[in-house]
């Protein structure tokens, strides 16, 4: 978690439980995890009202609820959308039994697990997983007007084959305010002058670039 300027963020990483069938252990751990930031909906006080944006990412294990079989004939028409239908975190997220309040761009990638290692082959295994989107980046934000997140892609790295999942990666614009407020008064330490900030971004960048 860090503040910039005006505007406090928190980035939450993790990996949740395993295996296609538990989703309520996927759940449970959504909810402990969350209260170690004060993020649960029964908490005192919610995320929503501490930090201005969260970002939660990481392999949260949610599968697709279909067979191996099932799901084949789909990625073999390239049918991501029915697909998507079964996906187990949209399905907890619309029932409200986790991550509450996050949003997800939309996806358009194939499934990022579980491939054989160094190639394009979804898992041959005699264990034959069913491919899904394992790997999701989700994020929120306290208000929904002006100071708020836009996404601007969601996307698979499928060059990347040194693992059984594909990375995924995503881009935002996220609004950032001028500076702090205690009781109504401007945090000068936290203030953020537009023009200090234009003139001495170059400089940093071509210091940046020669260290």
């Amino acid at each position: 978690m860090f503040n910039l300027f005006g505007t406090s963020f928190l980035f939450i990483a993790c990996h949740l439980t395993a295996h296609q069938q538990k989703v309520e252990e996927r759940n449970s751990d959504y909810k402990r995890i969350s209260s170690y930031f004060s993020l649960s909906e029964v908490a005192k006080a919610d995320a929503v009202n501490s930090y201005d944006y969260v970002f939660w990412l990481g392999d949260l294990n949610y599968r697709v609820d279909l067979s191996r079989e099932e799901c084949n004939q789909l990625l073999m028409k390239s049918n991501i959308l029915d697909l998507l239908m079964t996906d187990q975190l949209t399905g907890q997220i619309l029932a409200g039994n986790a991550f509450h309040q996050f949003s997800e761009q939309p996806i358009s990638f194939f499934p990022s697990y579980k491939y054989d290692l160094g190639s394009d082959v979804y898992d041959s295994s005699q264990k034959r997983r069913t491919p899904s989107w394992t790997d999701r980046i989700l994020f929120r934000s306290r208000d929904d007007g002006i100071n708020s997140i836009t996404g601007h892609g969601y996307y698979c790295c499928n060059t990347i084959c040194i693992s059984d999942h594909r990375p995924v990666y995503a881009y935002f614009k996220a609004n950032l305010k001028a500076c702090n407020t205690v009781d109504g008064i401007l945090d000068v330490v936290t203030a953020f002058d537009a023009e200090i900030y234009n003139k001495g971004m170059p400089c940093y960048l071509r210091s940046s670039c020669c260290t």
